[in-house]
């Protein structure tokens, strides 16, 4: 018996010993859990920092254009090395003002003239289902505008009525907006130009006449000289 008692003994001691130190920890973190606030992390945990990357489509090519995302935005074996799995998106263009004309041949995917939804303004397709697949999987997310220019004097309201449709019927609402060359199509040209008088800038949408390109928080950045800026 005595030996079952001194094993017991300093078992039942370890055990208290045990609990109380377990109720003394939870009361201490109880309290410095309800004395600290509780507050918004600046960056999702873990991560501590963040980069933001905005790429205009200009002089882009389709074969360009899929070569640079499949080794931005997989991990698959590139030319430019092994793919490095980041989220990045893109910017396109509807088509390309002044090019109404243009011959329609089969479209070179090495040639940046044809990355475009449309011919020209014309409504017919080019690479729209192409274009349309890549905003779905998040390889593009921004307009760099409606339209490349070639002639910017022959840009209607018509034109931009004409994709506002577009975007509306395939379900593409963008949240950003890219400027392009001080165009008159351009989001900023607004405030300068007479063209776009119906235009309206507002700080949850922009509209042309009651047509709402984006019904949430709609942010612009202006291309200047090869940077963008708010």
């Amino acid at each position: 018996m005595k030996k079952i008692a001194y094993t017991i003994i300093p078992l039942i001691l370890i055990l208290v010993v045990t609990v109380f130190f377990l109720l003394e920890l939870f009361s201490v973190n109880k309290t410095e859990a309800i004395s600290t606030p509780i507050q918004l992390r600046k960056f999702p945990y873990p991560y501590r920092n963040m980069l933001s990357l905005l790429s205009d489509t200009d002089w882009s090519s389709k074969a360009e254009f899929e070569g640079m995302h499949r080794f931005m935005n997989t991990y698959a074996d590139t030319d430019l090395g092994k793919g490095v799995g980041l989220d990045v998106g893109d910017t396109f263009w509807m088509g390309t003002v002044g090019e109404d004309n243009m011959e329609k041949t089969t479209p070179d995917p090495n040639n940046s003239r044809y990355w475009r939804y449309w011919w020209g303004t014309s409504k017919e397709e080019v690479y729209a289902k192409e274009i349309r697949k890549y905003i779905k999987s998040g390889w593009i997310d921004i307009p760099h505008t409606f339209f490349e220019e070639k002639d910017k004097s022959q840009f209607n309201r018509e034109q931009a009525l004409n994709v506002l449709e577009e975007w509306k019927k395939i379900g593409y609402h963008p949240l950003a907006w890219v400027d392009h060359a001080s165009n008159p199509w351009d989001v900023m040209f607004y405030y300068k130009s007479s063209i776009t008088k119906n235009v309206h800038v507002g700080e949850d949408q922009i509209s042309i006449q009651n047509t709402t390109i984006q019904k949430k928080r709609f942010v612009v950045f202006r291309e200047n000289r090869g940077k963008s800026t708010c």
